[in-house]
């Protein structure tokens, strides 16, 4: 008995030790394996307008507003951390905590309406061309109201009331806080909000808060705004999986959440896109969200050396499917044509994983009716992407010109009916084909041919000479132009890459003081019914030219079928519109002040910015646009002596202003453009 004694008092003797050392453990916080240990922090703000009631503990579905959140982002058998767990092979542990004051949700300053378009119904709107000043003032509101409740003691907490420490929201230790995101009450207002308003939902970046705990420094970086809708006019828009928990949709939430991650739309601003149901990013399947691409999970570290290979030669390959664990799920190859190659095995019958699969468990809690998922193709997904782009986006683009895309043998523009399935073939270009052989519930094997081979010709040695004579190198042989290998029982031709009609791009409107444009994220818009694109078929040997990239030759025939519907999206959107800005000159611009001044260059894929006499106060307002002008992005910072923010893309062009206030737009300095 005393030895039992002794151990129990050695044991908590250890224990407080440890909360000594290392800070208070959460009440009630389950201590878990390295598995689950969070290595990102999400941290949720509610907030109202100042002339609107307390909501979070509104119900519906005879659930709270705080606990339909949480049944959303961390309980519910379609959880937003079990999506990213799922997808990143358990290298994402996601953990969302709360910032309440005094248990309520935060209040803003002015009233929602403020913050819209005025018209009638809404006289405390903006104007015409206030939209942008609109929007600073919004992201102000609410970090001057996260900063108050801080202020006033107001710590993190999960929704079980466990407190944490600010350090819980920097898991990867580089003085950020990981993500906040702000839900705003849902209102019924009859309030205009068009896409990249103030009040649309979207993914920008904002350093305005800043956070002290002990001798650190937390400050806000990458932040979500979202307005979360519970019930409309029909009724409740909220859905309940297996376990019966009410959750909103998680397709968008996850969608904005990639963002942050640095994911780009793989659509254009007009819904369009050449990749669709195949990522995430460019159509979610059902409301919760689908698989992002290969590329995409390799871009974001998500898998190693021993998931995805490089293809160097014709043969026969085996892939697994994409939700296998220390298998091989993707192969890729570079191209010519300064394009890479991407292969992946897609499962969406019932044996995909549960985030791919169509017959999803999720059920309407307005009617209790099974929520019907879209009928894809499973099988071999070819995609091509930029080679070296490690972030594609393919909202700029225009025509046939994709920085990302799905080729196929397929009629859809959905690309439903896009992967390559057993005993056929598709024509990759240049002179590569591929061709499926097998595929099972547990594999998919397939034959590539049409890969050069190169055989390493012996340098012939020099004779020594008075005078050497200049050896002349041994011309390549040429390569025998491919030809696609007969099958005994499959007789399809390659088809074409399917043309895409493009659309008109707006006119630019160019305007003298940059647009301030978050890095907005619309949700797409569903198409009634996929437009058919009839899909040419070619003859099996594609022709060698002098051009890099064989084409086949086309023979068309056009059979179009019956267009399937894909599921709308249960919350509606506005058409975009796109207001570009004047194009900045990529000229540094002479410093007049001896006592201020910006220094700036891209390194990497960041913008780093670095201020003389930072104490100055002001606003520096950092504006990305496209190589044709187009203003794609600008985000407002308080002045620091050093300032670093992600860019779009490195290639942009980036000009850095330092102005006294957006009200008073008088520069303290030059403003400095800077491209690499």
């Amino acid at each position: 008995m005393q030895n039992k004694t002794k151990l129990f008092k050695t044991a908590i003797c250890i224990i407080t030790t440890l909360i000594l050392i290392f800070g208070t453990i959460p009440c009630g916080a389950v201590l878990s394996d390295e598995s689950n240990t969070p290595t990102f922090t999400n941290l949720v703000v509610f907030m109202k307008f100042s002339d609107e009631d307390e909501f979070i503990n509104n119900t519906y579905a005879d659930t709270t507003v705080r606990n339909i959140l949480d049944n959303t982002y961390n309980k519910s058998v379609y959880n937003v951390a079990d999506y990213f767990k799922t997808v990143s092979g358990g290298k994402m542990n996601m953990q969302t905590l709360y910032l309440f004051d005094n248990n309520n949700s935060l209040t803003l300053s002015k009233p929602r309406g403020y913050y819209a378009e005025k018209d009638d119904q809404n006289p405390y709107g903006y104007e015409s061309g206030e939209e942008n000043s609109r929007m600073y003032e919004l992201q102000t509101d609410w970090a001057n109201t996260i900063s108050n409740a801080i202020t006033n003691g107001n710590k993190p907490k999960d929704i079980e009331e466990n407190q944490y420490n600010f350090a819980d929201l920097d898991r990867n230790r580089d003085g950020k806080i990981d993500l906040i995101t702000v839900i705003y009450k849902n209102t019924m207002q009859n309030i205009s909000v068009g896409w990249n308003s103030p009040l649309w939902d979207y993914h920008s970046y904002s350093n305005m808060i800043s956070v002290q705990e002990g001798v650190n420094t937390y400050q806000s970086g990458e932040y979500l705004q979202l307005t979360c809708n519970y019930e409309n006019v029909n009724g409740l828009v909220l859905y309940l999986g297996e376990d019966n928990l009410p959750i909103l949709p998680t397709g968008k939430i996850c969608h904005e959440t990639m963002h942050a991650l640095g994911l780009k739309d793989l659509y254009r601003s007009n819904q369009t896109s050449a990749v669709y149901y195949m990522s995430l990013m460019a159509k979610h399947l059902t409301p919760i969200g689908q698989y992002i691409s290969v590329k995409e999970r390799e871009s974001l570290g998500w898998l190693d050396n021993n998931q995805i290979k490089t293809i160097d030669k014709n043969g026969t390959y085996t892939l697994y499917p994409a939700s296998a664990q220390n298998e091989v799920v993707a192969y890729k190859r570079d191209l010519p044509n300064e394009k890479t190659l991407y292969l992946e095995y897609r499962q969406f019958d019932d044996n995909g994983n549960k985030y791919d699969t169509k017959n999803k468990k999720l059920y309407s809690c307005n009617t209790g009716d099974l929520i019907k998922g879209v009928t894809l193709k499973s099988g071999l997904i070819c995609y091509l992407a930029n080679t070296g782009v490690r972030f594609p986006s393919n909202i700029n683009t225009t025509g046939a010109n994709w920085n990302m895309q799905v080729i196929s043998n397929g009629q859809y523009s959905t690309m439903s009916d896009c992967a390559v399935g057993d005993g056929e073939e598709l024509y990759i270009g240049n002179d590569i084909f591929v061709y499926v052989t097998n595929m099972s519930a547990d594999k998919l094997e397939f034959e590539i041919s049409g890969i050069a081979e190169t055989t390493p010709t012996p340098s012939p040695t020099p004779t020594p000479t008075i005078n050497p004579t200049p050896t002349v190198s041994p011309s390549p042989i040429p390569s025998p132009t491919p030809t696609a290998t007969p099958r005994p029982t499959h007789t399809t031709s390659p088809t074409a890459t399917p043309t895409i009609t493009p659309t008109a791009s707006p006119t630019a409107t160019p305007h003298p003081t940059p647009t301030i444009t978050p890095t907005a994220s619309p949700t797409a818009t569903p198409h009634p019914t996929p437009t058919i694109t009839p899909t040419a078929t070619p003859t099996a040997t594609p022709k060698t030219t002098s051009n890099p990239t064989a084409t086949p030759t086309a023979s068309p025939t056009l059979s179009p079928t019956s267009t399937p519907k894909p599921t709308p999206r249960p919350t509606a959107t506005t058409n975009p519109t796109i207001t570009p800005a004047t194009s900045p000159t990529a000229t540094t611009c002479p410093t007049t002040s001896p006592t201020h001044d910006i220094n700036c260059n891209i390194e990497g894929n960041n913008i780093s910015v670095k201020l003389t006499n930072s104490t100055s106060g002001g606003i520096i307002l950092i504006s990305e646009f496209h190589s044709d002008g187009r203003l794609l992005r600008c985000t407002i910072n308080s002045p620091q002596e050093n300032i670093s923010v992600p860019l779009l893309s490195a290639t942009n062009t980036v000009k850095v202003m330092w102005w006294n206030s957006l009200s008073n737009l008088v520069p303290i300095t030059d403003s400095k453009t800077v491209t690499k």
